[in-house]
């Protein structure tokens, strides 16, 4: 069962708090003692709801937390200024986390870079057609320059086919 379903069960029980076991079982269509379990490590489950997003069926902590916890912090605040980041540059990140935290054996390998993202809910996918991708200046030479004369010359050619 996902984490998503057991969040669902937990607030299915919270609506209607009166509601047996029982029933809230029949609804999801598991066993009772399951519901039971759920309702249970309901505190846990709801303090690392963050992870809700994905259809994972355990949530899995990484070594360091205080690691993973500071690349994720800082992750969020350089996506949001739109700069592009790569699996290496991450990497560079939690290392100089780690010696930061006093943490000397810390490695961040392409596995825990590979965890870390798929804890965080993390895809690096290839921009096509962001408007950040292009330079705004360039644009503007690109139109003072060559979309002038482009257009001239499909003007001309209509002329002539006339």
């Amino acid at each position: 069962m996902t984490i998503k379903t057991r969040l669902e069960i937990i607030a299915a029980w919270e609506k209607f708090p009166k509601k047996s076991f029982t029933t809230i079982a029949e609804q999801f269509k598991v066993d009772r003692s399951i519901i039971s379990r759920i309702y249970k490590s309901r505190t846990s489950l709801v303090k690392n709801s963050d992870f809700s997003h994905s259809n994972r069926k355990r949530i899995r902590h990484s070594k360091e937390d205080n690691v993973d916890d500071a690349l994720y912090q800082w992750f969020v605040t350089t996506t949001a200024t739109n700069l592009p980041i790569s699996g290496e540059m991450l990497r560079l990140k939690a290392t100089k986390f780690a010696e930061l935290l006093g943490i000397p054996d810390f490695k961040a390998t392409h596995g825990f870079l590979d965890s870390w993202k798929v804890r965080h809910g993390i895809q690096f996918k290839k921009m096509h057609g962001e408007k950040l991708d292009v330079n705004p200046s360039s644009v503007d030479e690109w139109i003072s320059m060559t979309l002038l004369d482009v257009l001239i010359q499909i003007l001309y050619s209509q002329f002539l086919n006339f």
